[in-house]
């Protein structure tokens, strides 16, 4: 009797034509009975059925790479329309015995892997004996059993690498106590190994910002000076009086009559007016710094900036700059308490200033203004330049800095003053979640944001801004105290 269509797909396939053998059809393996007639070219590998060009022969069951010494597909490839590639990469891999007719035209003998370039063994046999040792069963099923201590110890280097980065940023506390509120005895310099110095982060900001009871006062205090305490002294004994400098210059006076500085115009738009000044007497670092605007040069003690409010006719004075590194800056007046000025607090010595000085500063040698952007190239005496902009409006004040200096010194340094909470410019220091009093028991705060606030309206200079000052990148938050009483560790946020 003729062979029929079953029996003739039966020896095609090579199948043995009992009804309990197994068949092969379309790549699905049939234990037992009859189905329809598998093509020639199905071959079982690795317990699945492919297709297999004619050039490629069946050997043990798995696919082989002509006359080569591994198994392609245990070392983790699968055929593609005639071409081996790797699982989940995208490049591909060409045998080099593959038929001729297989290869695509300009293909080369050689692989090509990422690893090595063209014209190279993808695989040494260094190579070849761990895939093949790797793809065993057993060494799957011990690599799945280290899975967790393959986690943990990445878990331990994650921390370890986020301890390091809260190092990168750090305050210290160089304040101490006085009954003068007219001294400057908080100090805080702020240290950091990424910021600071060329080509690491984009720098730092600062911020003036109205304290959290500025809506309770409504009339302007006018800042005047308080020298009650016992420690103020005058530190102006050694200072002599200077000279009218001359034509264009203009005397500045106190409530008194007293002068105070005297100034020269360098820019009026009439919304940004820059200004120069001198002191009335012997500035006490004995030198000025240049300052450039346009075509313009003057010298002079401090630069000063008025700019005008948005939404009204007031042109309050916003930023002043001095020679020693000094800066002051502040927001324009809240508009709900009709306030028409607030006064100057705290302030940033801007600059890898001198920490262990008894009054820190570093000096500058030149300024370049650019009133329209309200910028300020910076150039140090010491070597190393600041580029700083200036925002302003009545919610802050903010300035952005992108330094150029070393990073031996501080990158900025907080100046400010406290005699007692509800006598002071700030009482309380602020990095993420963490707080403690300015003055109280920590050695070094760790952190990329510090925020020195009052917690406690004052009496003096009651309007002034707290100061917020914030480094790039940011770090987590760890804090050396001295005092538990003083402060505690949180979580960060």
């Amino acid at each position: 009797m003729p062979a029929g269509p079953a029996q003739r797909r039966r020896h095609a396939s090579g199948g043995s034509g009992d009804a309990t053998g197994r068949r092969r059809h379309a790549g699905i393996r049939v234990a037992g009975g009859t189905f329809p007639g598998a093509e020639g070219k199905l071959r079982r590998g690795d317990g699945i059925f492919h297709r297999r060009p004619a050039t490629m022969p069946r050997r043990d069951a798995i696919f082989h790479q002509n006359d080569a010494s591994f198994r392609l597909r245990q070392a983790g490839f699968r055929r593609r329309d005639g071409i081996f590639r790797e699982k989940d990469q995208p490049f591909r891999l060409r045998p080099a015995s593959l038929h001729p007719e297989q290869r695509k035209p300009g293909a080369g003998d050689a692989p090509v892997h990422p690893r090595h370039g063209p014209g190279q063994q993808a695989f040494g046999d260094l190579e070849r004996a761990m895939m093949i040792i790797l793809a065993k069963p057993i060494f799957r099923h011990v690599i799945n059993l280290c899975r967790p201590f393959f986690l943990c110890s990445i878990c331990v280097f994650s921390l370890s690498v986020k301890a390091e980065n809260a190092n990168d940023h750090y305050a210290r506390n160089n304040s101490y106590r006085t009954n003068c509120a007219e001294y400057d005895n908080v100090n805080v310099p702020i240290f950091s190994k990424m910021v600071g110095h060329s080509g690491q982060s984009p720098g730092f900001e600062l911020k003036a910002i109205h304290p959290s009871y500025i809506g309770t006062i409504s009339t302007f205090s006018g800042c005047p000076a308080d020298f009650s305490g016992s420690d103020c002294q005058d530190n102006q004994n050694n200072a002599k009086p200077i000279p009218f400098p001359g034509n264009g210059w203009v005397r500045q006076i106190d409530g008194g009559g007293n002068t105070l500085a005297y100034c020269k115009l360098l820019f009026d738009d009439h919304i940004n007016r820059f200004d120069i000044c001198r002191t009335s007497v012997t500035w006490w670092r004995n030198r000025d710094m240049t300052v450039r605007l346009g075509g313009k040069s003057e010298t002079g003690s401090y630069i000063k900036l008025i700019k005008k409010i948005s939404d009204a006719s007031s042109w309050p004075e916003v930023m002043v700059l001095y020679q020693d590194g000094n800066l002051r800056f502040k927001p324009h007046p809240p508009k709900a308490n009709n306030l028409q000025d607030v006064c100057y607090g705290s302030s940033v010595i801007l600059g890898p200033a001198l920490e262990d000085a008894a009054r820190p500063f570093i000096d500058i040698g030149e300024v370049t203004i650019d009133p329209v952007h309200l910028c300020l190239d910076i150039v140090y005496l010491v070597g190393g330049d600041a580029h700083m902009c200036l925002t302003v409006d009545r919610s802050e004040a903010k300035i952005s800095v992108n330094p150029n200096y070393g990073i031996a010194a501080p990158v900025v340094t907080f100046r400010s003053m406290w005699v007692a909470d509800g006598n002071a410019d700030v009482d309380k220091i602020q990095s993420g979640q963490l707080a403690t009093p300015v003055l109280g028991g920590w050695s070094e705060l760790y952190g990329s944001d510090f925020l020195f606030y009052r917690s406690t309206k004052s009496i003096h200079n009651p309007e002034a801004p707290d100061i917020a000052i914030r480094l790039f990148p940011p770090a987590d938050i760890v804090v050396q105290i001295l005092n538990g009483d003083d402060a505690r560790k949180r979580k960060p946020q």
